[in-house]
């Protein structure tokens, strides 16, 4: 009786030993899987949230065209704040830290670029000559002769091309976020007050770069002739136009010697 006693013990201790191991076995494994599943997910954005680094204080984001090309994007149009601490003045008409800057000429612009690059101990992109006048340029104003030092670190303004690219964040639509104009990702005419706002107050587009639409325009290093001289190109749409001219394939060009109340700087630079 004594051992029939023990044996049901002994095999209902045993079973039951059985089953928290299988159960503990179980658990483990889903313990496993979880603590593998979040490291693949970050690994899938990754694929697709891009690098973010600090230049010179400068927040920026690496976009990948290709295998061969690479560049630099700042998340943030230039601020007042930032383009006084390097050139010592505020040119803009609506005032503020933190709002774009904006009556900028081209020609401002790229020594604007150069001077950062130097705060920074980066190689400055350009090569200015300004006691020279550069024919090309026309009868207006400031003709100086800018050329580029290609492999330099220093700070330059985007091309057009890099420019939508950039902009678009691999969408395919009018605008980044798709084919209907919302309020919600930028400043234009039906929501800015016609004025400017703090950067980065709106949605960004899937790279992470704010006011890639709207706010001001933004300078590029692109050059368009014209009978008067070459011309800058300049994208992006500004808090005074409707929604059709903050369609992101839309272009314009405006005169490197004058600055403009609606047109600021966004920086590059080489990977």
């Amino acid at each position: 009786m004594h051992y029939r006693k023990f044996l049901n013990s002994y095999l209902k201790f045993t079973l039951t030993a059985i089953s928290v191991f299988f159960f503990l076995s179980i658990l483990s494994a889903n313990l496993h899987a979880e603590s593998i599943l979040p490291d693949q997910a970050i690994t899938d954005v990754a694929c697709i949230a891009n690098p973010v680094k600090k230049f010179a204080g400068v927040e920026m984001v690496l976009v990948t065209r290709n295998s061969m090309s690479q560049f630099w994007i700042s998340r943030y149009e230039v601020t007042q704040e930032l383009y006084e601490s390097v050139m010592g003045i505020n040119p803009s008409y609506f005032k503020g830290n933190m709002l774009p800057v904006e009556h900028v000429s081209w020609f401002n612009a790229v020594e604007f670029c150069n001077k950062l690059s130097i705060r920074g101990k980066l190689n400055p992109y350009y090569n200015i000559e300004k006691k020279k006048d550069d024919p090309g340029n026309g009868i207006y104003g400031n003709n100086w002769i800018v050329t580029i030092n290609k492999n330099a670190d220093g700070f330059r303004l985007p091309d057009s091309k890099e420019w939508e690219y950039a902009a678009r964040a691999g969408s395919t639509g009018k605008y980044f976020w798709g084919d209907q104009m919302n309020g919600d990702y930028c400043w234009y005419s039906d929501n800015s007050g016609k004025k400017t706002h703090p950067v980065g107050t709106k949605i960004p587009n899937t790279y992470g770069i704010f006011d890639i639409s709207g706010n001001v325009r933004e300078w590029c290093f692109n050059f368009q002739h014209s009978p008067f001289g070459l011309f800058r190109l300049v994208r992006d749409g500004h808090y005074s136009l409707d929604e059709d001219e903050m369609q992101i394939d839309k272009s314009d060009f405006r005169s490197p010697q004058f600055d403009f109340g609606f047109i600021g700087i966004r920086l590059v630079k080489n990977k």
